[in-house]
């Protein structure tokens, strides 16, 4: 069953998107590790054997590849959203200063 995101303060929205990278994480080790585990049996005995050790080779190379690149862009995405959303309660937080003070002046 799905979790529901719950995203109604900051806080929530950066824990959020380090739930994403997390199971991003987890999904790229069960990746490699089915990747690492493509291995033929046998030995290359014959042209079509070696033909099929490369081919495992390329398969398992690409996969691991594949995997670490979405793992990988899941954390700049968690890092982008938590810059992001630091920002946005920075500008909050001088915007209410301003208005806070706007009313002493007055």
């Amino acid at each position: 069953m799905s979790e529901l995101l719950d995203i109604d303060e900051p806080e929530e929205v950066i824990a959020a998107a380090g739930r994403v990278a997390s199971a991003s994480a987890a999904v790229t080790d069960q990746m490699i590790a089915v990747a690492r585990g493509l291995v033929p049996a046998g030995s290359a005995s014959s042209g079509l054997d070696c033909a099929l050790m490369n081919s495992a080779q390329s398969v398992r190379s690409s996969l691991t590849y594949a995997a670490t690149s979405d793992s990988d862009r899941a954390v700049a995405v968690h890092r982008y959203v938590v810059g992001a959303v630091q920002a946005l309660v920075a500008t909050d937080d001088s915007g209410r200063t301003l208005i806070d003070h706007s009313g002493e002046s007055a």
